[in-house]
């Protein structure tokens, strides 16, 4: 029976939907012409770009400083600065967020994620993306889309050239926050476990000080914890937070 099959694998041509393969092809012609389908568009999880994102983030994992352990966490922090989430209450009316899938998105949006993800690995890691896609090229990434995507960071040269303009774009308040939070969980005269109790009182004194920035703090407080727990180095926790910092200050001023 024709829905014990896999789903039709099409391509979108000048607006219409043309079969992608010939299997696709020759199930098509089994139907009668003027025969109505019900067609859902899916991503396809397994794209030449998606592979390759995931390819690079398992390069910074096993290559470049960054305050991740694995590639699942990696990826969510990145969707968690760039706002793929899905905004929600729980059952008691509080506001809650949820990390969405990446399947979730468009082709065109996914574009746009991996772009600005590119430039976030870039300010983390002080790697030009172009390196790293490079050394993914064995996913099958299409070698005539890298260049428009890489263009934008060709400028900034090596290492820490293209990360100064960002940083100096980032609110002063920001900048000191991460070096109190990080100065604070650093501080070797307190136990570890009287350092993680603190933590409460340090983000409430900075959510009076920021109120309009609590997901940046959450992000200060837990990117502390995890430097007190000997997770992270404090080098890379400061790099990820600035990153952070630089991009939130970014969009904020496309905004006004």
């Amino acid at each position: 029976m024709k829905h014990e099959l896999p789903p039709f694998r099409m391509t979108v041509e000048g607006g219409r939907l043309a079969p992608a393969d010939a299997f696709t092809a020759e199930r098509l012609d089994s139907y009668r012409n003027g025969s109505a389908i019900l067609m859902q568009p899916v991503t396809d999880p397994m794209s030449k770009r998606r592979k390759q994102y995931f390819a690079i983030l398992s390069l910074v994992i096993r290559d470049c400083p960054s305050p991740w352990r694995r590639v699942t966490d990696a990826s969510n922090a990145l969707k968690e600065a760039l706002g793929v989430v899905e905004h929600g209450h729980t059952v008691a009316g509080v506001p809650t967020r949820y990390l969405r899938s990446l399947n979730d998105l468009s082709e065109p949006e996914f574009e746009v994620f991996f772009d600005d993800a590119m430039m976030m690995l870039h300010r983390v890691t002080g790697v030009d993306p172009l390196t790293l896609r490079k050394e993914a090229a064995d996913t099958g990434d299409d070698p005539e889309q890298e260049p428009p995507a890489s263009a934008p960071h060709s400028p900034a040269g090596a290492d820490s050239g293209g990360q100064r303009p960002q940083a100096a774009a980032v609110d002063p308040s920001k900048v000191e926050a991460v070096d109190k939070y990080l100065q604070y969980a650093g501080d070797e005269t307190l136990t570890a476990d009287r350092r993680l109790d603190g933590l409460l009182s340090v983000n409430l004194a900075w959510l009076d000080r920021l109120p309009d920035e609590p997901a940046f703090l959450s992000a200060c407080r837990d990117t502390a914890e995890k430097l007190i727990k000997g997770e992270v180095t404090k080098k890379a926790a400061k790099s990820y937070l600035l990153a952070l910092a630089a991009k939130e200050g970014k969009g904020n001023t496309d905004g006004e």
